[in-house]
């Protein structure tokens, strides 16, 4: 099977690539979210080889605390898995034979989608808006609720401005 990356096409092996749901990068790996909810990183040698192999360093774990997995984002230390339920933190460890220590992250809320999120591979602090529209601060393995009352706010406020392309006009949805 062939997946097509933005400047390098090439035969994935290990995984099969409908199955992923999202990839990112971190510490020379990549990380790929499965739909199954299992995470799988690749061989640091060859980034597109994610057949387990203690020689290549590929594998693959599902972890206790990421149920309903939807996204990742990366941190510098690692990266988030964002669910509907919580986060889950993968801290790297510079361990070839486990690269990840996955942790719940505490006070954490639900996320649904990754547009939810706010932060990038070289960000300590990451922001998001929970499923429960609840402004976050997440740092490390800890969550914390930012401005109050922005989050009561968002709370109440349920209208949505949408653009219909057709007609070219926004329209108020309530909801």
């Amino acid at each position: 099977k062939q997946i097509t990356f933005t400047d390098i096409s090439g035969s994935v092996t290990g995984v099969t690539p409908s199955d992923i749901r999202c990839i990112v990068s971190s510490y020379n790996y990549l990380i790929a979210l499965m739909n199954d909810g299992s995470i799988a990183w690749s061989s640091t040698t060859t980034p597109t080889d994610f057949t387990p192999s203690l020689v290549t360093g590929a594998g693959s774990e599902t972890p206790s605390g990421a149920q309903g997995a939807n996204f990742l984002k990366e941190h510098p230390s690692g990266f988030y898995i964002y669910c509907d339920n919580s986060i889950a933190f993968a801290q790297y460890t510079g361990n070839a034979r486990y690269p990840w220590k996955f942790v719940p992250v505490a006070d954490s809320g639900g996320y649904s989608s990754p547009y939810q999120a706010f932060g990038g591979y070289n960000i300590g602090v990451q922001y998001g808006i929970d499923n429960s529209n609840k402004l976050q601060v997440i740092e490390g393995n800890k969550a914390s609720l930012v401005g109050g009352e922005i989050s009561t706010f968002l709370e109440r406020k349920k209208n949505k401005d949408v653009f219909d392309y057709t007609t070219n006009i926004f329209s108020k949805i309530n909801g």
